[in-house]
């Protein structure tokens, strides 16, 4: 029989006692056991914290490269903090490498091989953990370009474009813009004015093409009568509204004038290269518009995008890189390769470079 809650002992059999002290036998053990899976629980705890700081310890106190590439590993294969620790003892010990290698990784060993050489790509491949030759060659497609030694022939042209690395992208087409030197700018100039006045002249009233001739004689130059007309009728065509001229127009009239300007003064005017290189955009901006048209002509042109900065910018690199001053034409061409790997890598990555 069991005895009411808070009984005396006093008034329990013997029974009851033997009772109750198996209840609190048993309450005991419950104890016991709880109190063992927390110190097993602390224990898996403490473990991992004391991990966890010796993989903090040696990252800080380790002189690693590419910890970015050993963690991102280790997290794949869901390593333990143990486990990882371990990892970074074999990479201070030169027994475990990481791979797995980012573009920039490649874009920069790449660059480093075009700039310092193998020797160099080898020193920052164990400096600083940069891929090696050997990893960035598959991964590789050199430029090859074809020196042009006489006349410049289609095929030529073609296996040159062929060379050059091709980027993918959603920009519209906009195809190859091909620069040649050696134009010849004719004295069509003022013929080509005399032709303008002579047209407009023509389109007023009471002026003929006969009148406007005699007009515009350039044999009768004390005929004062004449000039008063010719300057009235002048006159008379500024009032005359035209319609706005096109971009088109706007450059040739500027092509003309800068002819004028710079037969007539010369290096007074505007140094050699400056008149050759505004002469040389405007012809590449004609070629441009009308290689757009061909290619794409509902996308639109604009003119401030025709420039030739990409061509300075090649220009300045292979100066830069090497101090050869006087390389004959297969060292230029190797420089050129060179050259167009490093503009290329340097495209995407502009804060690499400096200007």
């Amino acid at each position: 029989m069991n005895a009411r809650p808070h009984t005396p002992y006093i008034y329990l059999t013997q029974a009851q006692l033997i009772d109750m002290l198996e209840m609190a036998k048993s309450k005991l053990n419950k104890w016991k056991l709880h109190n063992l899976n927390l110190m097993c629980k602390v224990g898996r705890l403490t473990v991992k914290m004391n991990a966890q700081k010796a993989l903090v310890i040696a990252i800080s106190q380790c002189d690693l490269h590419r910890v970015n590439a050993i963690l991102k590993v280790v997290l794949k294969q869901c390593c333990s903090p143990t486990e990882i620790v371990r990892r970074i003892e074999r990479v201070v010990e030169d027994t475990y490498h990481a791979h797995g290698w980012a573009d920039t990784d490649h874009h920069l060993a790449l660059l480093m091989y075009q700039l310092a050489g193998r020797k160099g790509l080898y020193m920052c491949s164990k400096a600083i953990g940069l891929p090696s030759h050997r990893t960035i060659m598959p991964h590789y497609t050199p430029v090859d370009l074809i020196p042009l030694m006489s006349s410049v022939k289609a095929w030529e042209i073609a296996a040159n474009i062929k060379g050059l690395p091709v980027l993918v992208s959603e920009a519209p087409l906009c195809g190859y813009g091909i620069l040649i030197d050696g134009f010849h700018i004719n004295n069509m100039s003022v013929v080509m004015n005399h032709q303008l006045l002579t047209k407009e002249l023509a389109c007023l009233p009471r002026h003929n093409s006969k009148m406007v001739e005699l007009l515009l004689d350039p044999n009768d130059h004390q005929n004062v009568p004449k000039a008063v007309q010719l300057l009235q009728a002048i006159q008379v065509l500024s009032k005359v509204e035209h319609p706005s001229p096109s971009p088109t127009d706007m450059d040739t009239q500027f092509v003309h004038l800068l002819f004028a300007l710079f037969r007539g003064h010369s290096t007074g005017f505007m140094t050699g290269q400056l008149y050759s290189d505004i002469e040389t955009m405007i012809k590449s901006t004609y070629f441009g518009v009308a290689r757009q048209q061909l290619l794409d002509g509902d996308k639109p042109y604009y003119l401030c995008q025709e420039r030739s900065n990409q061509l300075e910018v090649n220009f300045g690199q292979v100066r830069t890189t090497t101090h050869d001053s006087d390389c004959d034409a297969l060292e230029l061409r190797e420089q050129l390769c060179s050259v167009a790997d490093i503009v290329n890598i340097l495209n995407p990555h502009s804060e690499w470079d400096r200007g």
